[in-house]
């Protein structure tokens, strides 16, 4: 994108490409609900086995993922190197010169240190922010359907407790296979939900950006999403109620229908993390180092969810006793310290300069 789109595209440019991602994430979300309320897959499985959903709903987006790459490969026109020196303003001689130079490992590392330490203040601030964001992110896709389960379909904490579990052979009762089967559903609908919400606030982003800023459009979607993960503790009400999803029908607890209301603040979050940092960046990074840059600041998505991976497990066991929806709080949490983060990051004036 910061390759082929002008400045003052930007905005719109990373807009529709966060639509774009968010209506794959509609149909991703939605496709083992589907699997199992339409085609009428098992959507349960006892401990150590995968359901039949949702091993179909992975053929399938392995397989749409596949199409994707090979129709991108085959079809994007990038510009030549002629063109594209011309327009980032680089001269081809000293770009080439540079390409050809042999450089020993050692070389290369040090290099790419140097790039590291002497990183744009844009690039550094955002990253601060990336880590809080990506940190509650990789909370909510792991542990929501655990949260849903226990809250919302009031399955007790010992069936996540590993020594009551080895007391009785991991052999889970069918209430609590069934249980856990429809939470996971209801979790994809949840997910879709906010990927839905994200595709409509993303057409709105771009000129929310324009008229009040990046920055203040960013922070306030981070705020946004960091009340509604906090906000997941207040729906709990039990009461069966009957859904109608037009394609098909399902009965159950009022706590999870009411879930769709913070599944609206997390959707505009997850639309302006797509979409803002990029555009943020894009402007700040040296026009001959943006792909080193690029792909440096792809750590900031990797590594935040790594720690998360090793760390948040640890914490819902020893901290909350495997009481999953405390996490989710703890997500809130972090995603209103990436909003605060957003208002110290020093955007680059060309990144907001309109050509």
């Amino acid at each position: 994108m910061s390759d082929m789109v002008p400045a003052n595209q930007r905005n719109i440019g990373y807009s529709v490409q966060s639509v774009l991602i968010n209506i794959g994430a509609v149909v991703g979300s939605l496709l083992p609900f589907l699997l199992t309320n339409i085609i009428g897959l098992d959507n349960t499985a006892q401990k150590g086995e995968v359901a039949q959903s949702v091993v179909w709903a992975f053929y399938i987006g392995a397989t749409v993922l596949l199409g994707s790459v090979l129709w991108t490969v085959f079809r994007t026109k990038e510009y030549a190197p002629k063109d594209y020196y011309a327009y980032k303003g680089l001269d081809p001689e000293a770009s080439n010169i540079e390409k050809k130079a042999k450089q020993t490992l050692g070389e290369k590392l040090s290099n790419f240190v140097y790039l590291i330490k002497h990183m744009p203040d844009t690039m550094r601030g955002l990253a601060v922010v990336q880590f809080f964001s990506w940190f509650a992110l990789f909370i909510m896709w792991v542990y929501t359907t655990t949260a849903v389960t226990q809250h919302i379909w009031g399955v007790e904490l010992k069936w996540y407790d590993p020594e009551y579990l080895a007391s009785v052979n991991n052999v889970l009762p069918q209430h609590v296979v069934d249980a856990k089967g429809a939470a996971g559903d209801w979790v994809g609908i949840l997910f879709a939900a906010y990927s839905l919400f994200a595709a409509i606030f993303s057409i709105f982003l771009a000129r929310l950006a324009d008229k009040f800023g990046r920055k203040l459009v960013y922070a306030c979607s981070l705020f946004l999403g960091g009340v509604s993960y906090i906000s997941f503790t207040a729906f709990n009400d039990l009461t069966p109620t009957y859904v109608d999803l037009y394609f098909t029908a399902v009965t159950v607890p009022a706590g999870a229908v009411w879930l769709i209301l913070p599944m609206i603040g997390v959707g505009i979050a997850w639309a302006a993390i797509l979409a803002m940092p990029y555009a943020m960046l894009a402007g700040s990074l040296p026009a001959d180092k943006t792909g080193v840059y690029m792909g440096i600041f792809n750590f900031t998505i990797a590594m935040p969810q790594i720690i998360s991976a090793l760390t948040a497990g640890l914490i819902v066991k020893y901290v909350f006793a495997n009481e999953a929806s405390y996490i989710i709080m703890v997500a809130g949490a972090c995603m209103l310290l990436a909003g605060v983060a957003v208002f110290f990051v020093k955007e680059h004036v060309q990144a907001t300069k309109l050509d």
